[in-house]
């Protein structure tokens, strides 16, 4: 998205059309596609580069630099998959700079999918960082290669209360019990990929990734073991940087 200063008194909102599936459609129209190893891996380590920038550009506002967006709802149905692979991430309607205060919203109300927030979003809403993004993301990619939601759909308060419990007390399932028929190789990956979403799930921030581009190492290194003799870890970092990154822009308003 670009903001265009159109005259002194009207701004207009320039957005790029995106052609492809939502995340969320792919794993139920084409589930064994999207969770090919190197696909999903490729796929994801964009996306948590696309995230580390996010979190650290510098975003001027007047005479003041604020740093840092968190998006608060990442989902599958947020994130868009082009046909070539990359993927674009959507709906940053309730964003906000992290070192920014707003009073557009009030800071205690809990905003976001029950089901990706984070320990710390659900207790104190105005307390979150960057880390809770992380959180969101360990969720997404244990969804992704569990082929469904961590949690049943809240229909009521009661259920959105227990959801809330076994994410402040819990931790999700292993892939490998998920899985557990699958092939020894298949199991070794998913093994690894286990201990990258329990280490992005960890209940306490500290105990997480602090940055996304760890994380994103970490997922690489799961695809290590089955890369053929001679062959470079993949993907590039600096293909996000030529595309996705435009889908977060530093933003200077007039």
């Amino acid at each position: 998205m670009r903001i265009l200063g159109l005259d002194p008194d009207r701004d207009a909102f320039v957005m790029e059309f995106v052609e492809g599936k939502t995340l969320a459609e792919l794993l139920r129209t084409s589930p064994q596609t999207i969770r090919q190893p190197q696909v999903a891996v490729d796929m994801f380590a964009q996306l948590l580069d696309a995230f580390d920038y996010a979190h650290h550009v510098v975003i001027e506002i007047g005479a003041r630099q604020e740093q840092g967006v968190i998006h608060r709802d990442i989902k599958p149905s947020n994130i868009i998959i082009e046909p070539d692979g990359r993927p674009k991430i959507l709906d940053f309607g309730i964003s906000r700079i992290s070192t920014f205060e707003s009073t557009l919203t009030d800071p205690k109300l809990q905003m976001g999918s029950v089901a990706y927030m984070s320990p710390e979003q659900i207790v104190n809403p105005a307390g979150v960082d960057w880390r809770s993004d992380i959180y969101a993301l360990g969720v997404n990619l244990w969804e992704l290669f569990a082929g469904r939601p961590p949690y049943p759909q809240v229909t009521n308060f009661e259920a959105v209360i227990q959801v809330q419990n076994s994410i402040r007390f819990e931790p999700l399932p292993l892939l490998t019990d998920l899985h557990g028929d699958s092939e020894a190789d298949e199991l070794a990956f998913l093994h690894r990929v286990d201990e990258v979403v329990g280490r992005a799930t960890a209940k306490d921030p500290l105990q997480r990734y602090q940055r996304c581009r760890d994380m994103r190492d970490a997922l690489l290194a799961t695809l290590v073991p089955i890369q053929t003799s001679g062959s470079e870890p993949t993907p590039d970092p600096e293909v996000f940087s030529k595309h996705v990154v435009e889908s977060v822009p530093v933003y200077t308003p007039p």
